[in-house]
């Protein structure tokens, strides 16, 4: 059945876009709900196989193709979306098969391989099945190429990097394509949940893989403020009054926690955030990457050789295993991991107690603590006035995670009535109703904060003024006022920076620009104003103009690590598209006919001529006023260049 557009109840996609799994609801007929997904599941894989350059299958579908298509299956990329490729430990690069590629401006690309070393033995149009019988076909085409030489295999890669927020778009699509049928209506607007320790150019990369999808992205919101809010919606009587509450949130790649209280204020309940904080490199992937350590050093096996192509079954079999011996610690006392014969190798079955677990995986709970001791701190706020939790991910019911918070908060009651998978999609989709409900709408109001502290570089050099402090409620506008540092100074730079260090060294490059032709007068004597607003999705925009001065100024928003959004930048960009388009043309050109790919040339030819049809003449002098459109234009510019080949 194919969605069709009725006229029925407007609808906003609620989305939890997972490191491991995604969600998704809507609000309609008067309450949230999640939706199935292709398969009738409300958990969808994160994870996309390209099929070629520009063809992908997304979900349940796509992991159902992890054995054929190795290679050419991506998971994961939730954790190097909007991240530099220096900002990328070495241990979150492990998690990509073919690594990582660090392109001209130093953004991380995700490389795939589009060789399809099996595509002949499982053509596109066979059907997808999970029977023993399909899956014993790919393994026995995998152990047939591993006989004729791996080494073989390896020079036959053909690798191409995409970003991460390109491969989310994929998913997203997916996600959007199946609310729509089980809608049956078409549906184009969309709330994302992100952690909340995502930095801003992490909100903007997200924000555009939803514009990739086709959805107008209209909020960002904060996970453990989704889940918050979903609590408090299911439990209005018990909340509203005032409570202090702390949700901890443990999915697949990341941990967040954050502190609130709840206020009951003429019929309406104010849930207004005090304190968040995270760490994106805490999660159940790494809980279960340690059971996988264990196992193998309990048979003797490096684990450098675990990366090997041959090896690639074992891997998969293993990350599946220790994901649900992880799950059984959480309800009995001991569990088995028994591996089957693999590759003529035979492995010992390694019993593990849930006593053995915690001690294996200390570390990571002694992480945990600190956060939650960090977070309550944070808040200004002691243990004992914390009086509920809310738990939120899966891993959060990892039996160890909820005794050091009933040791830290004791005084605390526990929240798990509501599935800690989905809980996070539901408040999305509570959201999206109070976006269109006016009922709902006036029940509840949301306070957020800022995650990390913003400001930028002042004299003395490499000093960093906070111009909106951590926590700070959001939307949330400063201005402050700064003087020149030298005579007859014609220019100020201006460099802004997001953390919670006293140099800017040690804190993270967000962006820069110049304000220009400023009187040449004596130091301190020119006055500049710099104002920073950010927005209620976290993204933040700054303008600073000479004091009394509104014609001189300058602005920009800050999207990965670079100045976008200067008008007068804009403008020269919209007249520079037809020979930026003409030298792409050329190279891809002599790229394509030396490869003597005519069917790749063919569909690049297709796709110029849609480019040219959006970005004609007519169109651009018809908005050349309108720096928002010129904005979105440049977006949708720079979207194709990066996909056309």
């Amino acid at each position: 059945m194919s969605a069709t557009p009725l006229k029925s109840q407007e609808l906003i996609l609620g989305i939890d876009l997972g490191t491991d799994f995604s969600v998704y609801g809507v609000y309609r007929n008067g309450k949230p709900e999640i939706i199935p997904n292709d398969y009738g599941l409300s958990l969808t894989p994160s994870v996309v196989l390209f099929a070629d350059e520009m063809t992908c299958v997304a979900g349940s579908k796509a992991r159902g193709y992890s054995l054929r298509f190795r290679d050419s299956i991506i998971s994961e990329m939730k954790r190097v979306i909007g991240l530099k490729y220096d900002e990328v430990s070495e241990r979150v690069k492990k998690y990509f098969p073919l690594g990582l590629e660090n392109d001209e401006n130093g953004k991380t690309k995700i490389l795939v391989d589009f060789s399809n070393h099996f595509k002949n033995k499982f053509s596109s149009d066979k059907q997808l099945s999970f029977t023993n019988e399909n899956l014993k076909e790919d393994i026995n085409a995998i152990k047939e190429s591993l006989k004729k030489g791996n080494s073989k295999m390896e020079e036959e890669k053909q690798l191409k990097g995409f970003y991460p927020e390109y491969i989310c778009a994929q998913l997203l699509k997916n996600m959007k394509e199946c609310a729509e049928k089980y809608c049956n209506q078409l549906i184009n607007k969309a709330i994302i949940t992100v952690p909340a320790d995502f930095s801003n150019e992490q909100r903007e990369c997200t924000k555009k893989a939803g514009e990739l999808a086709g959805l107008n992205v209209i909020q960002l919101f904060n996970e453990p403020t989704a889940a918050a809010l979903a609590y408090i919606y299911y439990y209005k009587d018990y909340f509203n009054k005032e409570k202090k509450l702390l949700v901890f949130d443990i999915g697949g790649g990341t941990c967040d926690i954050t502190t609130l209280k709840t206020i009951s204020f003429k019929g309406q309940i104010i849930i207004k955030i005090l304190s968040t904080i995270g760490d994106q490199n805490l999660g159940g992937k790494d809980f279960d990457n340690l059971i996988i350590e264990k196992y193998l050093n309990f048979n003797n096996f490096n684990k450098e050789d675990l990366k090997k192509s041959e090896n690639y079954m074992l891997h998969h079999r293993l990350k599946l295993l220790s994901e649900k011996t992880k799950k059984l610690l959480s309800s009995q006392n001991k569990a088995t991991l028994h591996l089957e014969k693999f590759m003529n190798q035979n492995f010992k079955d390694l019993e593990i107690t849930r006593n053995e677990f915690e001690d294996l995986c200390s570390e990571l709970f002694e992480k945990c603590r600190n956060l939650i001791n960090k977070s309550i701190e944070e808040a200004d706020l002691k243990p004992e006035e914390i009086e509920d939790i809310i738990l939120v991910g899966g891993s959060s019911r990892i039996p160890k995670i909820k005794l050091i918070l009933q040791e830290i908060l004791y005084k605390s009651k526990i929240h798990d009535e509501i599935n800690p998978d989905t809980i996070v999609a539901l408040g999305a989709a509570i959201l999206a109703g109070k976006k269109l409900n006016k009922q709902l709408n006036r029940e509840f109001r949301i306070e957020d904060v800022v995650s990390k502290s913003l400001g930028i570089e002042v004299y003395p050099k490499n000093t960093f003024k906070v111009l909106i402090p951590k926590n700070s409620t959001i939307p949330f506008e400063e201005t402050n006022q700064f003087k020149t540092s030298t005579d007859n100074q014609k220019t100020i730079l201006i460099r802004v920076y997001e953390g919670e260090e006293k140099t800017v060294d040690k804190n993270r490059k967000l962006g820069e620009f110049k304000l220009m032709n400023l009187p040449p007068k004596p130091k301190g004597k020119v006055k500049i104003n710099v104002n920073f607003k950010i927005n209620e999705n976290g993204i933040l925009e700054i303008k600073a103009n000479e004091y009394n001065k509104e014609n001189n100024y300058n602005e920009i928003r800050i999207i990965n690590h670079k100045e976008i959004s200067n008008k007068m930048q804009i403008n020269q960009q919209v007249i520079c598209f037809d020979s930026l388009l003409s030298d792409k043309l050329i190279f891809y050109n002599k790229k394509i006919i030396n490869a003597k790919k005519e069917d790749k040339f063919n569909l690049y030819l297709k796709l110029i001529n849609e480019i040219h049809s959006i970005f004609n003449q007519d169109y651009l002098n018809s908005i050349k006023n309108d720096s928002k459109k010129l904005i979105i234009l440049y977006y949708k510019f720079n979207i194709y260049l990066f996909n056309i080949v």
